[in-house]
C-alpha cells in the first residue's frame, strides 16, 4: 500500500507546549533559531515528519509560534493543512491565542481537528475541567466531535492515545487533492553550498517531478526543478500533500535572479494560468467573542487597508465592501480585494484577513472570482448576481460552473478550467453531466448556456428568413451583417459554432453569406422593371464599362442580384459590363498573348479596348483568376484554360 502524505499544523496559545509536544512525538526540537533557544519561545515555523501505522501514513508537521506578536508567521504555515492539532494547557485553559488560532483554522476550512490538553500531569481535576471547557468551546462548530486527548510532553503522557487519534482521523481522511496542477506557496528560502537556492513549501494540487518547469509569481518567469527532497530524502517525484524542498535553477530570458525568491511567493505548474491583482470574495467573520481583545471586535470598515494571508503569502490589500459600510462579528459580506501584487488564485481558495498593523485577525474568506471581468461592476448586474448566488451556495465546483455559465452565457473552457480545483477529466465529466441535465451545451472548447444557445440560434434563423422575405433577390444574408448583430453582445458565442450547427441543419453557407437550402434568389415585379432598364443601359455600349448611379437604392439591390448571377461583371470601383462583353475582352487578351507570348499594359490596352482607368483593374482581375501572370512590367498567359 502506498504511503499517504498529509500535513498536520499545530495551533495554540504561547507557552502551552506545542514545540515540546512535537519533540515528545518525534524526538525533534523545532526551535532551531538562536533567538528561539535564548528566549525559550517559538518565533518562526518549524518542520518535521511523523510516520504512523507502521509507515502507512507520513504526517508532515508544521510547528507555529503561539505568541500574539508572531501570528503573521503562524499564518504563513497554514497553506495545504489537512489536520489541526490544537494544544491547550491544563493550567491555563482556553486563552486569547487559542481562540485566534482556532478561528484561523475554522476560516481556512481545515478538514479535521484534534485537541491535546497538555500539561495534564500537573493536576488531574484541573485537566478534567479544561477538557470540559474545550468541549464547550468546540460545541456548535465544525469540530464539535473532535478528539480531546490529555497529554504531557514532559512526562511522555498520552502520546500513544494521541497517535491512535491521529491514525483514526487519517483513516477517514480523503486523499490530498490531485488535479494535475502543482502549486507551492514558498514558506522558506535558503542556499545550499554547491546546489544553490532551495525553497520549501507544502505541495498542493498535483505531483512535482525532477526537471519540471514551474512558473514563478509574481514575476511570471520560468524556473526549473533541479532536485527534490522531502524531510531529507532525495526523490525524483513528489505527490500532493507532501512537505517538499525544491532546488531551483533559472532558464534563459529570466529578468530576475533566484536571489529574489522569498516567503509568500508562488510556484505553479507551467500550464495556462493567469495572475490577478483584483479578486471578488465572500468575507466571513466569526461571532465568537469570548477571549477576543476589544480591538478584535471593532467593525471592519469599507475601504480599509488590510493584510491578506493566503498560502504563505502576506499581501497588502484594499478591502472594498460591496453592499455594506462595515462588517461586524457574526456577519458575512461580499467584497472586492485590490492587491498590491499579483498572484494566481483558484475558485474557493480560503484566506485570512488581518489588520494593517498585523496585530489582529479580522475575518476569513473564500475566493468567489479569482479573475473578475474588467467591464462588470461587482455591485450590480450579472457580476453581482453571480457573487450573491455563490455566497448562498456550498462553493462546490458545480456551483462555480453553473454560476459562471449563467453570468457569461458562453465560456472558453481553456480560460476557466485552470481556475477550478479539480482535474481536467473531472471538469470534463462535470460539464458532461450538466449537458445531460440540459443546462449547458459543450461545443468543442466552448461551454454555452443551453437557453442562450437556443435563443441565439432562433434569432439567426429568423434573421435569415426575414432577409429572404425582404430581399428575395439576394443570395442570402451577409455573414458580416450576422456577426455585427452578435458583436453587440459582449458575452457572444463564437459565430462559427452557430454556423457549424446551421450547416448540419441544412443551411447553405458560402464565403460571404448564408441562406436556407430551398432559397432561390428572384426579383419581384418592381425590381424586374429596374433590371430591364439596367440591362438596356449596359447593352448600348459593350466596349466601355458603364457607371451606374449608386444613390438609387433599387438599382443597387438589382446590381447586387445581377452580380451574384454573374449576368454582369464589375470592373474597378464603379464600372459594369455585361458578362458576354467581359468574356469577349478576355478572349482578345488571351488571343494577343497567344501570338506575342508576353505584353506590357500599353500593348494590352488596344486588345482589351479599355481606358487605363479600367484596364488596370481588369488585368488585375485576370491575374487573380490565373488567366494571366504578371512578371514585372510584362504579362503572359497563366495555366487556367
Amino acid at each position: 500500500m502506498p504511503i499517504q502524505p498529509y500535513i498536520l499544523m499545530l495551533a495554540g496559545h504561547v507557552d502551552h507546549g506545542k514545540t515540546a509536544l512535537v519533540k515528545a512525538l518525534t524526538g525533534v526540537d523545532l526551535d532551531r533559531l538562536p533567538e528561539e533557544k535564548k528566549r525559550g519561545l517559538t518565533i518562526d515555523l518549524g518542520f518535521t515528519v511523523l510516520e504512523l501505522s507502521e509507515g502507512r501514513y507520513r504526517l508532515g508537521i508544521i510547528d507555529v509560534p503561539g505568541h500574539a506578536d508572531f501570528i503573521k508567521n503562524m499564518v504563513a504555515g497554514t497553506g495545504g493543512v489537512d489536520i489541526g492539532l490544537l494544544v491547550v494547557a491544563a493550567d491555563d485553559g482556553w486563552m486569547p491565542q487559542t481562540e485566534e488560532h482556532f478561528q484561523i483554522l475554522t476560516y481556512l476550512g481545515v478538514k479535521r481537528l484534534i485537541v491535546a490538553v497538555n500539561k495534564a500531569d500537573l493536576d488531574q481535576e484541573l485537566t478534567a475541567l479544561v477538557v470540559e471547557q474545550v468541549r464547550e468551546q468546540l460545541a456548535e462548530t465544525a469540530y464539535a466531535q473532535a478528539p480531546i486527548i490529555p497529554t504531557s510532553a514532559v512526562q511522555q503522557m498520552g502520546l500513544n492515545p494521541l497517535r491512535a487519534a491521529l491514525v483514526e482521523v487519517l483513516e477517514n481522511m480523503p486523499e490530498p487533492d490531485d488535479f494535475g496542477r502543482a502549486r507551492i506557496f514558498i514558506d522558506r528560502v535558503f542556499t545550499v553550498i554547491g546546489q544553490g537556492r532551495v525553497v520549501t513549501g507544502t505541495l498542493q494540487g498535483g505531483a512535482l517531478q525532477e526537471g519540471q518547469s514551474l512558473k514563478w509569481f509574481p514575476f511570471e518567469e520560468t524556473v526549473r526543478v533541479r532536485s527534490l527532497q522531502s524531510h531529507g530524502r532525495e526523490l525524483s517525484e513528489v505527490c500532493p500533500g507532501t512537505r517538499v524542498a525544491v532546488n531551483l535553477s533559472t532558464v534563459a530570458g529570466n529578468k530576475h535572479s533566484l536571489d529574489k525568491l522569498e516567503r509568500g511567493q508562488l510556484l505553479t505548474d507551467s500550464g495556462p494560468v493567469e495572475a490577478s491583482q483584483v479578486i471578488d470574495v465572500l468575507l466571513i467573520r466569526s461571532g465568537r467573542v469570548d477571549h477576543v481583545p476589544k480591538k478584535g471586535l471593532r467593525p471592519l470598515k469599507h475601504d480599509t487597508r488590510v493584510r491578506i494571508h493566503i498560502g504563505s503569502s502576506n499581501i497588502a490589500a484594499q478591502l472594498i465592501l460591496l453592499e455594506a459600510s462595515d462588517l461586524l462579528p457574526g456577519e458575512q459580506a461580499l467584497a472586492r480585494l485590490k492587491l498590491k501584487c499579483a498572484s494566481v488564485f483558484l475558485l474557493g481558495d480560503r484566506f485570512i484577513v488581518r489588520d494593517w498593523s498585523e496585530q489582529t485577525t479580522l475575518c476569513g474568506g473564500a475566493i468567489l472570482d479569482p479573475l473578475p471581468p474588467k467591464r462588470m461592476s461587482p455591485r450590480r448586474g450579472s457580476q453581482n448576481v453571480y457573487l450573491k448566488t455563490l455566497a448562498k451556495s456550498s462553493l462546490t465546483s458545480r456551483a462555480f460552473l453553473v454560476a459562471l455559465v449563467k453570468r457569461d452565457f458562453c465560456l472558453n473552457r481553456k480560460h476557466v478550467e485552470w481556475r477550478f480545483p479539480i482535474s481536467r477529466d473531472e471538469f470534463a465529466a462535470l460539464c458532461e453531466r450538466e449537458e445531460e441535465a440540459g443546462f449547458l451545451r459543450v461545443c468543442g472548447e466552448w461551454l454555452v448556456e443551453n437557453k442562450y444557445w437556443e435563443q441565439g440560434l432562433s434569432i439567426i434563423k429568423k434573421m435569415i428568413h426575414l432577409h429572404h422575405k425582404e430581399e428575395p433577390q439576394e443570395a442570402g444574408l451577409l455573414l458580416s451583417s450576422l456577426k455585427n448583430r452578435f458583436l453587440k453582445d459582449q458575452r457572444k458565442i463564437p459565430m462559427h459554432l452557430f454556423l457549424e450547427t446551421l450547416e448540419q441543419e441544412g443551411y447553405l453557407i458560402e464565403d460571404t453569406f448564408i441562406c436556407e437550402r430551398n432559397h432561390l434568389p428572384h426579383l419581384t415585379e418592381r425590381f424586374k422593371e429596374v433590371e430591364a432598364g439596367l440591362l438596356r443601359v449596359l447593352s448600348r455600349d459593350t466596349e466601355n464599362p458603364i457607371e451606374i448611379d449608386q444613390d438609387a437604392n433599387d438599382q443597387v439591390r438589382v446590381l447586387r442580384y445581377l452580380l451574384q448571377k454573374q449576368s454582369i461583371i464589375q470592373i474597378g470601383d464603379r464600372g459594369y459590363l455585361l458578362k458576354q462583353a467581359y468574356n469577349e475582352k478576355i478572349k482578345r487578351v488571351v488571343s494577343y498573348l497567344n501570338k506575342n507570348k508576353s505584353a506590357r499594359v500599353s500593348e494590352l490596352k488596344e486588345a482589351a479596348k479599355l481606358s487605363r482607368k479600367y484596364l488596370i483593374p481588369f488585368l488585375e482581375s485576370l491575374d487573380k483568376q490565373g488567366i494571366t501572370v504578371r512578371q514585372g512590367d510584362l504579362r503572359s498567359l497563366g495555366s487556367v484554360d
